[in-house]
């Protein structure tokens, strides 16, 4: 009895650092900038899932973009779209897994 007793406290101990670390980590990711989640430098070449997910969602400002992978990888993005002659852009954020584009922004 003694033994199950200790084992549902232990248990109980590792849960509660679990949900704590989790809550930091969430904590750090609300903490920091574009350019810490989406480091430099911006990325020009051609990217299939990129484009698969903007025109599933009928983005059409993308006739040329840049973008930023999320630092920690998994398919998110910062996509920038516009005009590189004029520097005018509007920005997206944009999930290749589940296609799901959020946006436009018109400021990092």
């Amino acid at each position: 009895m003694r033994a199950i007793a200790t084992g549902l406290i232990l248990s109980a101990i590792l849960l509660v650092g679990v949900y704590w670390l989790s809550l930091q980590e969430q904590k750090t990711d609300s903490m920091q900038t574009l350019e810490e989640k989406y480091p430099l430098p911006w990325k020009k070449d051609f990217n299939t899932s990129i484009t698969r997910a903007l025109v599933a969602n009928n983005i059409r400002v993308c006739g040329e973009y840049k973008y930023r992978e999320y630092y920690k990888k998994g398919g998110e993005f910062i996509v920038a779209c516009g005009d590189s002659s004029t520097n005018t852009w509007v920005y997206f954020i944009v999930y290749t897994n589940s296609k799901k584009v959020t946006g436009p922004y018109t400021k990092l």
